[in-house]
Parts: C-alpha cells; structure tokens; sequence
C-alpha cells in the first residue's frame, strides 16, 4: 500500500503543477488515477463503489456542462471517486471547498503581484487533487 500511496501523492502534486500552470490536467494523469482506484478496489474486494460512481458520472457531467468547473476537473475527481469509501464523500466536499477557499486566495494574491498570470479562473484541480489524495489514503 505504501507503492499506491507514494504514487498518488507523486500524482496528485502533478495535477496541480499542470492546473496551476497550464490549467490542464492531462488525461493520461486522470487514466492512471483512476487504474489505481480499481486496482485497490479489487485488493479491498469492495465492489460496491462501482456503483455509486455510475451514479456519480451524470453529476460531475452536468457540473461540467452547466460550468461549474471544467472537464478535467470532472475526470480527476471521477478517477479518485472508486477508491474513496462513501463515508468520506462529506469530508471530501469539504476539503474541496476549503482548500478551493485557500487557493482561490493564493489566486488573487499571486494575480495582484504578478504581471505574467494569464488566466481569470482559480485552478480547482489543485483542491480537488489534494483533498481526494487526503480522503483516498483515509479510506485505504
């Protein structure tokens, strides 16, 4: 388990290098992510997580759509979504909100002191990265 953990964490920091550069996550990122995720539902035999992430899958499509955040954060957020156990979906919402608060502010920081900064949107791969990171070691 220690293997999953270092690569998670390996990838996680990954995603919100490319979101907070590029605002991109690579869907090669999300693939591994997510391989990962069953990989440890077939070690925990806890197969009724695919379910709930079929239930899931119309949600995060619809955030995406109506705009709440963009694809990539949709796929990211699907990929860590099977190895998270449903009591932790709370905890994970939360965390995304809070760290998505505190990057937001970086936002703005770096934005007023920074002349290079391109982009108008807040990065949310980093909070959603982070906090599914966080709820996916919690739930191994």
């Amino acid at each position: 388990m220690l293997l999953i953990i270092l690569l998670l964490l390996f990838l996680s920091i990954l995603v919100c290098i490319y979101d907070w550069r590029l605002r991109k996550i690579p869907n090669y990122i999300c693939i591994i992510i997510f391989c990962i995720s069953i990989l440890v539902l077939i070690l925990k035999e806890e197969f009724d997580s695919l379910i709930y992430l079929l239930l899931a899958i119309p949600f995060f499509l619809i955030v995406w759509k109506i705009g709440i955040w963009g694809a990539g954060d949709s796929k990211l957020l699907l990929s860590f979504f099977p190895m998270i156990e449903s009591q932790y979906y709370v905890t994970t919402v939360v965390f995304i909100c809070l760290i998505g608060f505190a990057t937001g502010v970086m936002f703005l920081i770096f934005k007023k002191i920074s002349k290079k900064n391109k982009f108008n949107t807040v990065p949310y791969g980093i909070p959603i990265a982070l906090s599914c990171f966080i709820t996916s070691i919690a739930s191994l």
